[in-house]
């Protein structure tokens, strides 16, 4: 009997140390792709303000990839390729289920695969589809444009709580499309400890040594994690969420308009940082961001091309003639930073030490690098932040 016990207790033991090892792979995965997925972004977009999901991406793509075979599916997720189809089964449907959690913040994640009402869609794939993404893999008509346009547009907006509008132009399918993927996301976030709205105040943010622009700044005095890396140049903040799964990263160059060179070196930004706990004043912009990319030059500029060709091999998913092609990824993000960080949060606040106490400055008043990161699937958005919005 105790035999029996002492061998099933072992079993649990090496399963979790397996389960463990998994979601260490996977988070250094997750790491890999996002430093990459920034760079690509980055250097398309120099001079506005971003916002994009890297784990969101590798789900998106990664539903592409079951149905891949060959170079296509090499192409798709390079990062993944020591996994074998179980483990990535296990891993997104884990990843899936965090972004479903109602446990201090909001996160609507709708991840779609259109493919053409031409095609012949396998069962295996569309169960596959299902269980571990959590996504819909839906036939459409892509010949009525208008209508096609119209009604993706609705569905988004009705499942991420009318906060992701107008994901899809006219300009972004035709006719002749064949196959489109596409991931609406929305996040709104419960600060553990809140800012105090009276405390906020209208500030200059610095665009550039030329223009400055008004922000509405929150301001707090507390014990933060906190870290300096004089190396990079950089100060980065840890502000965590609710619940203390999720934790949004604020990373500030110690030089006004030193961004770029943070940016350039943003592999050493995204390694995890010895925080340190500490007394910090903080001024921070209150913000709203929402981000449409359109991921295929993205995409290709990371070396993916066969899956957008006629020579890629999607027959996992259909083995319909002509062979089925990507046509486009798409990706739109809106996440809202406020002093509540969500209607009718309830919260401690900050800012209960003495105005007098000695404290580091952090003060974000001119362009800076921010991430949102679980603290086991890794970083779900990241960002730049580079002047005000209407």
């Amino acid at each position: 009997m105790y035999r029996l016990l002492f061998i099933f207790c072992l079993y649990l033991l090496i399963k979790n140390a397996e389960g463990s090892k998994l979601q260490i792979n996977f988070y250094d995965a997750n790491l890999n792709f996002t430093i990459e997925f920034y760079k690509a972004v980055m250097y398309q977009n120099p001079n506005v303000n971003f916002l994009i999901s890297p784990i969101a991406a590798q789900l998106s793509l990664g539903l592409a990839h079951f149905g891949a075979k060959g170079n296509t599916a090499e192409e798709l997720s390079p990062q993944l390729q020591k996994f074998t189809n179980q483990d990535l089964k296990h891993l997104y449907s884990s990843v899936s289920s965090r972004f479903k959690s109602k446990s201090g913040y909001k996160f609507d994640l709708v991840n779609t695969f259109f493919i053409s009402k031409k095609y012949r869609i396998s069962k295996e794939y569309l169960e596959w589809a299902k269980n571990p993404f959590g996504s819909l893999v839906q036939p459409i008509n892509f010949e009525k444009v208008k209508t096609t346009v119209r009604n993706i547009n609705t569905w988004v907006r009705q499942n991420t709580d009318h906060k992701v509008n107008n994901i899809l132009t006219a300009t972004d399918i035709d006719e002749k499309t064949t196959a489109l993927l596409l991931n609406a996301l929305y996040f709104q976030g419960y600060w553990l400890r809140q800012f105090d709205p009276k405390k906020t105040q209208r500030m200059s943010f610095y665009k550039n040594c030329e223009e400055t622009a008004l922000v509405d700044m929150m301001i707090a005095k507390d014990t933060f994690n906190y870290y300096a890396d004089d190396e990079l140049g950089a100060q980065f903040l840890e502000i965590p969420f609710k619940g203390h799964s999720v934790s949004m990263t604020i990373v500030l160059p110690r030089t006004k308009f030193g961004l770029h060179n943070l940016e350039a070196r943003i592999a050493d930004v995204l390694v995890p940082k010895n925080y340190e706990e500490d007394i910090v004043d903080v001024m921070i912009p209150k913000f709203r961001i929402g981000y449409k990319l359109n991921m295929k030059s993205t995409l290709l500029a990371m070396n993916v091309h066969t899956p957008f060709q006629c020579t890629a091999d999607f027959s996992g998913i259909s083995t319909s003639s002509p062979p089925l092609h990507l046509n486009e990824v798409i990706q739109k993000t809106y996440v809202e930073i406020n002093e509540k960080g969500a209607t009718n949060a309830k919260a401690f606040s900050y800012g209960a030490l003495s105005p007098r106490s000695k404290g580091t400055s952090f003060v974000a008043n001119y362009p800076f690098l921010y991430y949102f990161k679980h603290k086991v699937s890794g970083i779900f958005f990241i960002g730049r932040y580079l002047f005000p919005e209407k």
